[in-house]
């Protein structure tokens, strides 16, 4: 490891709050204020704070046992399932748009990393394919590429810092 143990827990605190207030200037600035969108600005909060409450939970477990449980991926659908009869409750017709945008999320990111997963052979485990199946059906089609896209970028950015700081070499 590039960070000791203390090193990479602060670390994983500052990406949270970045992430947070990233993607709360991203909602905030971004979303097309249309019908949909403004039924459902009450939820946009807390479902931001759920995703983001399940990944930071997700990085810790991940980070001190190599493992994401199941039930943090069940605490995940359960949530999202609640926020589903809100958004059911405050959209009416317009429901199964929402249902196929975020089927689609879900449909793309777990696709994708799960490809990559039998790829390396165990270089990303099943754990975070079934998390990021979460985050596609928290954060809908549009949400989950960019997602993805930060992910590969910031994956990107460690394993080139790890091979300049020779931690890591190419094949790892």
């Amino acid at each position: 490891l590039v960070y000791n143990r203390k090193q990479s827990l602060i670390l994983t605190g500052l990406f949270f709050v970045l992430a947070v207030i990233t993607n709360f200037f991203i909602y905030k600035y971004s979303y097309e204020m249309n019908e949909v969108n403004l039924r459902l600005q009450p939820l946009i909060l807390p479902k931001m704070a759920i995703t983001h409450l399940i990944c930071a939970c997700a990085a810790l477990t991940d980070f001190k046992r190599c493992k994401i449980p199941n039930e943090l991926i069940a605490a995940g659908l359960v949530s999202r399932a609640v926020m589903y009869a809100a958004e059911l409750f405050l959209t009416g017709e317009y429901f199964t748009d929402i249902l196929k945008n975020d089927a689609l999320g879900f449909a793309i990111g777990f696709i994708m990393l799960f490809v990559i997963a039998v790829i390396t052979k165990g270089g990303i485990g099943f754990g975070d394919v079934k998390l990021f199946g979460v985050i596609g059906l928290m954060a809908g089609l549009g949400g989950g590429f960019f997602v993805l896209f930060l992910l590969l970028l910031f994956s990107s950015i460690c394993s080139v810092s790890f091979m300049l700081f020779k931690k890591k070499k190419f094949k790892t």
